[in-house]
């Protein structure tokens, strides 16, 4: 648990007093996902820098116009930290720098190569897919996906930063959820455009006060899962998940967010057998359509009038699940969406963690006082007691 190494930022944060650089952090997306990538020993993570890109406005005390968070990604030796490259940027040349080349979303890596979606805001919002040379930072293709209208203010102008899902590699192709009402699947050799499936958005509120727009709460930001033919994706600005053929982008099945008998689903969990897991109220297990699955759901765990914001996600291992509740985390058995057990050490209140990761045999939640870290010699010993069966878990968890 001691730290390795660490990297304090760009330079230029050292120099600017903190109470002027809560202006840089004006224009964050407040549910933009920022989780590091380790890949052929190396650590990829986006980091904001203090430039001001594109202009700034205000009427009345009120936001016309704000500069776009000047995010790029940098590239660290896992072992030791050191810096290896930055994403190559428009605005590193410019003398009226323009909001050109941010990053929109983390990336994925495969092969050596990166997919990183990135974004212009210069009177309209367009986002690409750019893929970069794993080793060296070298641009090899981008790809326009998509001119979408991001939520905005009294006067049409863009004063947040858009926040895409994470990639998805499936087979030659890679995907993308755009959170701007469009998913497209790319060759990953080429960039080419294989298919892109739109879907509705949620309509946004608008205000006349110069507030921003708004969207309903629905899904949260989070990655899409895939089966060998199949692609489940739940956007944050729709009010339903969608079950599509991951080769055509072909729609199998849609399912309501505000689901008739589980309440609001959140997360999107991830594929078990032949049906998806999410949490949010419930824990629910909805069944891929003529597989012979029964759904299910556990008992609520949050009431059905608290925030989503409060329904944080939960992780799936290879026995259980374990998703958040108002009192405690909570074990539910996949098979039959009852409650197992209950794990209260550490747990502060529902509003108090964060993240949950699972490795094999080992447990990682995140909230307010840091990481805690649990560890089941149990689980490590049925993993020994399947090794014939699963020799790769073997070689994953020897080291624990």
């Amino acid at each position: 648990g001691q730290p390795i190494w660490s990297y304090s930022g760009h330079p230029g944060w050292k120099t600017i007093p903190r109470v002027e650089q809560n202006h840089f952090f004006k224009s964050v997306h407040p549910k933009k996902i920022h989780a590091p990538v380790i890949a052929d020993g190396i650590v990829l993570v986006t980091l904001l820098e203090p430039v001001t890109l594109g202009r700034e406005e205000r009427h009345l005390n009120i936001d016309v116009r704000r500069s776009m968070p000047a995010r790029r990604l940098y590239a660290f030796d896992v072992t030791d930290g050191t810096f290896l490259w930055a994403q190559e940027v428009a605005w590193d040349k410019e003398s009226n720098r323009q909001p050109k080349d941010l990053v929109a979303g983390p990336p994925a890596v495969s092969h050596g190569q990166i997919f990183l979606p990135t974004y212009d805001a210069i009177g309209t919002l367009d986002l690409s897919l750019t893929s970069l040379d794993l080793a060296t930072g070298k641009q090899l293709w981008k790809r326009f996906l998509v001119s979408a209208h991001q939520d905005s203010n009294l006067f049409g102008n863009l004063i947040r930063e858009p926040a895409c899902a994470p990639p998805l590699l499936q087979k030659d192709l890679v995907i993308l959820c755009s959170q701007l009402g469009a998913i497209c699947a790319l060759e990953t050799n080429t960039g080419r455009i294989r298919w892109t499936r739109l879907y509705p958005r949620t309509k946004a509120r608008t205000f006349q006060n110069g507030r921003e727009s708004i969207r309903p709460e629905t899904f949260a930001n989070g990655p899409m899962a895939a089966t060998e033919d199949l692609l489940v994706v739940a956007p944050m600005d729709a009010n339903a998940a969608y079950v599509l053929n991951a080769e055509t982008g072909a729609l199998e099945v849609t399912w309501p967010q505000m689901d008739e008998q589980a309440g609001p689903l959140r997360h999107l969990l991830g594929i078990v057998g032949s049906g998806v897991w999410f949490s949010g109220v419930t824990t629910t297990f909805l069944p891929f359509p003529d597989q012979g699955e029964r759904r299910r759901q556990s008992a609520p765990l949050f009431d059905f009038v608290s925030h989503p914001s409060a329904q944080s996600a939960g992780t799936i291992t290879q026995n259980g699940l374990l998703v958040p509740s108002m009192q405690a985390w909570e074990w539910i058995e996949p098979r039959t969406a009852k409650h197992q057990a209950t794990l209260s050490a550490g747990y502060q209140r529902a509003l108090d963690f964060g993240a949950l990761q699972s490795i094999h045999g080992m447990l990682f939640v995140m909230n307010s006082m840091g990481v805690h870290a649990w560890q089941s010699t149990n689980a490590i010993l049925q993993i020994f007691r399947r090794a014939k069966k699963f020799p790769k878990a073997l070689a994953k968890a020897l080291p624990l």
